[in-house]
């Protein structure tokens, strides 16, 4: 299992642009979205609409429960979905380190 990097918000963007699993002390976290404990049904708030193209995911970022960018095919999905404040701040970080990673960058906007 790789290891988790334990960083801050501000600095989360640098984990994502490498896809490496990592975890903040508040809520924003990213990783494999499936394994040991964690499988297709953990969508937090996503909408139904997002659902079939997370649960093809490599690497996924999380606000709280929520997956808010992932990776498909080698390239970062972006759903253009609103959230509270905190996931906002979440969301500008996941779209800085994606844009680093060098990968293709696709929002996708809710239906």
């Amino acid at each position: 299992m790789p290891r988790i990097v334990r960083t801050t918000t501000g600095n989360a963007h640098q984990a994502i642009a490498n896809l490496s699993p990592f975890a903040t002390s508040g809520a924003l976290s990213g990783r494999a979205p499936h394994g040991q404990h964690f499988g297709p049904w953990d969508s937090g708030r996503l909408p139904r609409e997002h659902i079939e193209s997370f649960q093809r995911a490599t690497y996924a970022v999380f606000s709280y429960a929520t997956p808010i960018a992932w990776v498909v095919d080698g390239a970062w999905v972006i759903p253009t979905t609103r959230y509270s404040l905190t996931t906002s701040r979440h969301q500008s970080a996941a779209r800085h380190g994606a844009h680093l990673s060098g990968l293709d960058v696709t929002a996708q906007v809710a239906a």
